[in-house]
C-alpha cells in the first residue's frame, strides 16, 4: 500500500472493507490504524507504522482454529488479537474504501492484492513481503576482448542503462514484444526507463526473457563472442529476518543460445611464423565437426591477403575474404617463396557444427 496523506486527516481512510465482518482503516479521531474484525478482534498500531510517501506492505490474517487474529507489517507481526468462533457471512469486499460511506476512501494506492482460502503461516507472511521488497535486476553487454578492457556501457532490455531485466518483464513473447515496438515508436532503437510501460500479465513459470523481443540489440540475439552480465540486489530493509541481512538470493542463471555453436567465423591468426626456405608444394588441413575453415595469409603479421581471381590481393578480416586449402593448396607458392608466413583461420560454422581445426600442414 501507498499511503498519500498526513495523519491530520478529518476522515477515515479504509484500505478495505470486508462486509459486515470487519475491515482495516486508518482512523483520524485516534490517529491509528485499525484492523477490527466482527466487533471483537481490535488491534490498533500507530499512525506511522504505515509511514506517509512511502510503500509499505501489509498482511491481515483470522485462524479458524483459535480465532486468532494478526496484522503483520513488512514481513513482521506487530500485533495479535483474539475474536470471537466465527467470521460470520461475508457479503462483499471493498478495496480502497468503505462500502456504506462516500467520504473514507483511501489516498494512495494499493498493488498486487491477495486473498488467501487460509491462514498463512509467519515465515510464509516475511517470505510474501521478501517478494516484494527484494528485487534481483540484470544487465548485460558485449565485448570485443575477453577483460571488456574498453569498459562498454551496461544495458537493459530498453538498449541503455536505465532499465533492467527484471521478473517484471516475465510476460508472454507477445506482449514484451509489443511494449518495445510502442515505446519505440520513434524509431531510434532505445526505450528508456521513463518511456516505458507495462502491459500483460506476469506469467506463472520461471522467469524467461528472450532477448530478441527487446531493444538490447535491435531485436536480434547478442551475436558476440564475449559477454557479461551484473546482478544487482535490492531490499527495501535488514529487519526481518531474524538477525541476518534480509536479503535477495539467487540459485541459478541460464543462457540460452539459438545455435549451439557460434556461427559468425571466429578466426584465429598465428602469433609465430612458418619459415619458408623453397617453394611450397602442398597445403592440408585436419578438421573435426564437420565445419569449413578458410584462410589468409601473410608475409608481415600485419597485413594479410587471399586469392582472388587468379592473383592474390589485401584482404580485410573478413571470412569471405579467404580461401578453403583446396583453393590455395597448389598457388600458395605464388604468394611467397622464402621468409617467414603468418596464418590466419576462419572457423566456419553454420551454428549446428562444431569447429575445430587440428592441423594445417604446408609442405615445402
Amino acid at each position: 500500500m501507498y499511503r498519500d496523506f498526513e495523519d491530520s486527516t478529518t476522515n477515515n481512510r479504509f484500505v478495505m472493507d470486508l462486509g459486515p465482518v470487519g475491515n482495516f482503516r486508518y482512523q483520524e479521531n485516534i490517529d491509528r490504524w485499525r484492523w477490527v474484525h466482527t466487533n471483537s478482534v481490535d488491534i490498533r498500531v500507530d499512525a506511522d507504522t504505515i509511514a506517509q510517501g512511502q510503500w509499505t506492505h501489509f498482511i491481515l490474517t483470522w485462524s479458524t482454529t483459535n480465532s486468532r487474529s494478526r496484522l503483520y507489517i513488512n514481513g513482521a507481526i506487530v500485533n495479535t488479537d483474539v475474536g470471537p468462533d466465527s467470521t460470520g457471512a461475508l457479503t462483499e469486499i471493498v478495496f480502497g474504501g468503505d462500502a456504506s460511506l462516500d467520504n473514507s476512501q483511501l489516498y494512495g494506492a494499493l498493488d498486487e492484492l491477495a486473498i488467501w482460502k487460509r491462514e498463512i503461516t509467519e515465515g510464509e507472511a516475511l517470505e510474501t513481503y521478501r517478494r516484494g521488497a527484494n528485487r534481483i535486476k540484470y544487465q548485460v553487454r558485449t565485448c570485443s576482448d575477453s577483460t571488456c578492457s574498453t569498459d562498454p556501457e551496461w544495458k537493459g532490455p530498453g538498449g541503455d542503462g536505465t532499465t533492467y531485466f527484471s521478473e517484471l518483464y516475465n510476460r508472454s513473447s507477445a506482449d514484451i514484444s509489443s511494449m518495445f515496438s510502442s515505446c519505440d515508436s520513434s524509431g531510434d532503437n532505445l526505450c528508456s526507463a521513463d518511456e516505458f510501460s507495462f502491459t500483460g500479465a506476469t506469467q506463472r513459470v520461471p522467469y524467461k526473457f528472450d532477448f530478441v523481443d527487446s531493444l538490447i540489440n535491435n531485436y536480434s540475439a547478442l551475436n558476440t563472442r564475449y559477454f557479461q552480465y551484473r546482478v544487482l540486489m535490492e531490499a527495501e530493509e535488514n529487519t526481518a529476518c531474524g538477525g541476518e541481512p534480509c536479503l535477495p538470493s539467487v540459485t541459478a542463471i541460464n543462457f540460452e543460445t539459438a545455435n549451439d555453436y557460434y556461427d559468425i567465423s571466429p578466426s584465429v591468426t598465428s602469433t609465430t611464423p612458418i619459415t619458408i626456405s623453397k617453394e611450397i608444394t602442398k597445403v592440408e588441413e585436419t578438421v573435426s565437426g564437420g565445419c569449413s575453415v578458410k584462410y589468409q595469409f601473410s608475409s608481415d603479421g600485419t597485413n594479410f591477403s587471399y586469392y582472388n581471381s587468379g592473383s592474390w590481393t589485401s584482404a580485410t578480416d573478413t571470412e569471405s575474404q579467404a580461401n578453403t586449402v583446396g583453393q590455395i593448396s597448389s598457388t600458395l607458392k605464388d604468394f611467397i617463396n622464402s621468409g617467414s608466413l603468418y596464418v590466419r583461420a576462419y572457423l566456419t560454422s553454420n551454428g549446428t557444427q562444431s569447429c575445430e581445426l587440428q592441423n594445417l600442414t604446408i609442405t615445402q
